[in-house]
């Protein structure tokens, strides 16, 4: 995994937000205690699954750096929507379908993606067969041509969807909710 400055000119390059501005949420997510303190520029430790999971978690969920921490404390803590379960998930999705806590699911989903996109990398096998070795291999590197996990943060819920493309289309395949209350819902 990256170094804290690394992460945050990632997400910055890919933010409509300045670079600044991450760098600012960065930090309130660092000095609330989501993200490990270490020692700062080339001597830093690389982050942590968990620390990234907070890092996405809080830029994500907010646009005012200010808020950045409060929002990791509260959808952090989203406990996972009872259903759908999926008694028959693939191993790279596993610990995501485990998790009891939104935080838990994108450390999870962090931690496994190389796992995930070798995941996708065999569904274009199957989902493109007329494709000849060359194509396969431009759309194996690109696993997003394959398909994705889309993140939605909403106000009360989140939700993590992994979805397949195809030909006929996007499909979803599996769809991961978290509530701040299930309780609620539940009624």
């Amino acid at each position: 995994m990256a170094r804290l400055p690394t992460l945050v000119s990632i997400i910055a390059d890919r933010d409509n937000r300045e670079h600044t501005t991450i760098d600012q949420m960065a930090r309130f997510i660092r000095e609330a205690g989501f993200i490990s303190t270490t020692k700062r520029g080339k001597g830093a430790s690389e982050m942590t699954a968990k620390d990234a999971a907070n890092l996405l978690i809080g830029v994500t969920a907010t646009e005012s750096p200010k808020n950045a921490a409060i929002e990791v404390a509260r959808k952090s803590t989203f406990r996972r929507h009872t259903w759908p379960r999926y008694p028959e998930i693939p191993a790279p999705f596993a610990r995501i379908e485990a998790a009891e806590t939104f935080a838990e699911a994108m450390e999870a989903l962090i931690a496994d993606t190389n796992a995930i996109e070798a995941w996708f990398g065999e569904y274009i096998d199957v989902a493109f067969p007329d494709f000849d070795e060359q194509k396969k291999s431009y759309a194996k590197e690109d696993f997003l041509f394959a398909g994705g996990v889309d993140i939605v943060f909403r106000r009360a819920s989140t939700e993590i969807i992994v979805f397949k493309n195809s030909q006929n289309g996007r499909l979803v395949e599996y769809d991961f909710k978290y509530v701040t209350n299930s309780d609620l819902f539940m009624k």
